[in-house]
């Protein structure tokens, strides 16, 4: 398992929470029993979107769905990855509804780095 940046968290988890959304399991499953899964993500802040409050729990990822959000033993865990969100806000991708630019020549790794996912353009009456 290796440990990833913070920036790689992000641009991981940004792409996921889009694509999956967020689904509440607790629990750890069955006892003793080992889950092969591609990615665990421990120690997260989760703000889901909902209103409610944040609240801290391990989100485990494979195949690009979040299969279970909660206190996870790592111990029933074999995961490709493995990322210790120390406590940051782990939440699904934000979308910027008035952005300027040229999708084809410019890039957008920033506004990924700031956990946009969703770019609006063209809303100025202007498409290239």
């Amino acid at each position: 398992m290796s440990v990833f940046s913070y920036r790689s968290f992000m641009l991981s988890m940004t792409a996921i929470l889009v694509a999956g959304g967020f689904q509440q399991v607790n629990g750890d499953g069955e006892e003793g029993r080992v889950v092969d899964s591609d990615m665990l993500i421990q120690n997260a802040l989760i703000v889901d979107g909902t209103g409610g409050p944040s609240y801290t729990a391990d989100v485990l990822v494979d195949a690009g769905v979040i299969q279970r959000i909660g206190s996870i033993n790592p111990e029933n865990i074999r995961a490709g990855k493995l990322i210790d969100a120390g406590g940051r806000v782990l939440a699904p991708g934000f979308i910027d509804s008035h952005a300027h630019g040229d999708p084809i020549s410019q890039s957008y790794e920033g506004f990924l780095a700031m956990g946009v996912t969703t770019i609006v353009l063209g809303q100025d009456g202007r498409t290239a």
